[in-house]
């Protein structure tokens, strides 16, 4: 007998036995999305709590302050070497929520603050902040903080190395000078504006960044990719904070008309 080494489809996964006759039911469509959710304490989650949360009210910010909360910072290593499969390392894999670096603030205040709506961008010390915190501890420690809003927001970044054609040409001493070594990095960034009061979500946005660098056996290093890849998240952050900014200007233009 041979067993295929393979994953169970969702055929076979969602196929049942009927209880009486062992007679298999065929599978119930979809993925579940029919299923009772609840909420995060259990309780079902139903059409009249969507409905008040759709009609539910609030007020927009105007000078408000701004907490920013990093949830992940995850970074995926790939190298591709000449011969063999490539190699992978990661980093920051698990959701911990903690006080953003000084260099995410830096970067994306400047942004914020080009709208009515933010007066200041900070962040909340980690001492107010529990190792694993939830939305409502995030908002606790804000509020402690004296800041209006938060913005959670989560970081994915790879970054790939890999050697082009000049590469061929590593055999002979040109080769050493040849840009031969190649590194790709790539950010997407996601982040929420919660309102620190009422836990109502202003806005939802994305923001991404790439980087590209090319260089020869003898000029690349392992700080020339750092720097590579800290540009390009920070360009990430920019484009993220960009998007809300844009996002709640167009809210306070609908609000006004």
């Amino acid at each position: 007998m041979t067993v295929k080494d393979e994953a169970p489809s969702e055929e076979t996964q969602n196929t049942t036995l009927d209880t009486n006759g062992g007679i298999p039911m065929p599978p119930r469509a979809g993925f579940g999305m029919d299923k009772p959710v609840l909420d995060n304490e259990g309780k079902p989650i139903s059409d009249e709590e969507v409905a008040r949360l759709l009609d539910w009210r609030v007020s927009l910010p105007k000078s408000a302050h701004v907490a920013l909360l990093e949830a992940r910072a995850f970074r995926e290593y790939y190298t591709c070497r000449t011969f063999g499969d490539p190699t992978r390392a990661t980093e920051g894999a698990e959701w911990s929520v903690h006080p953003s670096a000084p260099e995410d603030v830096s970067t994306m205040r400047p942004e914020l603050v080009q709208s009515s709506c933010f007066e200041t961008v900070s962040t909340v010390p980690q001492i107010f902040l529990p190792s694993h915190a939830d939305l409502g501890r995030c908002r606790y420690a804000a509020a402690r903080a004296n800041a209006d809003l938060v913005l959670i927001y989560a970081k994915a970044t790879r970054l790939i190395r890999y050697r082009n054609k000049l590469a061929n040409f590593y055999p002979l001493i040109i080769g050493l000078v040849l840009p031969g070594e190649e590194t790709v990095v790539v950010t997407r960034v996601e982040g929420a504006l919660v309102d620190a009061r009422t836990g109502r979500v202003f806005a939802v946005a994305q923001g991404s960044g790439r980087g590209h660098d090319s260089s020869s056996p003898l000029a690349a290093s392992d700080e020339a990719r750092h720097v590579l890849l800290d540009g390009t998240e920070r360009e990430a952050l920019i484009d993220l904070a960009r998007n809300i900014r844009g996002d709640m200007d167009a809210a306070v233009t609908r609000n006004g008309k």
